[in-house]
């Protein structure tokens, strides 16, 4: 079986990032990246580049934000494959939420946020709904390219709440800190290592990243760690 690295990364600033940050997002799909956006792009593909990581396979969200982010960064880094437009990968849903000020949260104590469906009419997604279908999609590219030797390298391009809310449930985390606590900035890369169809490692950072912060954990459960799955030392 082939041992794969599975790269998640968020998109690059958007639109969304600056112009709605006290507002409760989603989806969105035709916003698209800033002028910084498109710089943190570039220097992503750069850092790729000069690391020498070609991604052997390539998924994105439907989001243009995301598509963008993937074809700036895939084009700095040679690669000439196509991408496959995966729609589990997308944001965290907020049906008539979105938009709405994101003081519509807080008569939610944090530890009920993870079942928390918003929306009126219009109903969204709970985090722990968002958490299945990203834990799902990634057993199946798992379980599917880890047949092929010839697969080693495989980028993801999603968004904030998705990959934190994966990564909760992947690792049984504490449900208030996801929600409040853990930090998946744009443009960052978030890696997941798999070896014989398992994964590795899944408490240990990744290759080549320094200064992270030493694990508590209460009752079996993560509750404090800055950069584990959050690296953005491309930008620095």
């Amino acid at each position: 079986m082939s041992n794969l690295t599975i790269y998640f990364i968020r998109h690059a600033q958007s639109e969304a990032n600056i112009n709605g940050s006290n507002h409760i997002h989603g989806p969105n799909t035709k916003v698209p990246l800033t002028d910084m956006g498109t710089k943190q792009a570039k220097r992503l593909g750069s850092h790729f580049k000069n690391i020498e990581i070609i991604p052997d396979v390539v998924f994105s969200s439907p989001a243009l934000r995301a598509q963008q982010t993937a074809d700036i960064v895939l084009t700095k880094t040679g690669f000439t494959g196509w991408v496959i437009i995966e729609d589990d990968v997308v944001e965290a849903r907020n049906g008539d939420w979105a938009g709405k000020p994101r003081s519509f949260y807080s008569t939610v104590k944090a530890e009920d946020q993870w079942k928390l469906i918003p929306g009126d009419e219009h109903l969204g997604e709970s985090p722990k709904q968002v958490a299945g279908r990203m834990v799902d999609v990634l057993y199946r590219i798992i379980y599917h390219y880890s047949t092929y030797p010839c697969i080693k390298t495989i980028f993801i391009f999603s968004h904030s709440r998705a990959i934190k809310y994966m990564l909760t449930k992947l690792y049984n985390l504490q449900h208030s800190f996801s929600a409040n606590e853990m930090k998946i900035d744009n443009s960052s890369v978030t890696t997941i290592e798999v070896q014989n169809g398992k994964i590795i490692d899944n408490l240990a950072p990744y290759s080549g990243q320094s200064g992270v912060d030493i694990l508590v954990r209460e009752n079996g459960k993560l509750v404090y760690s800055t950069a584990l799955w959050n690296d953005t030392s491309h930008l620095d």
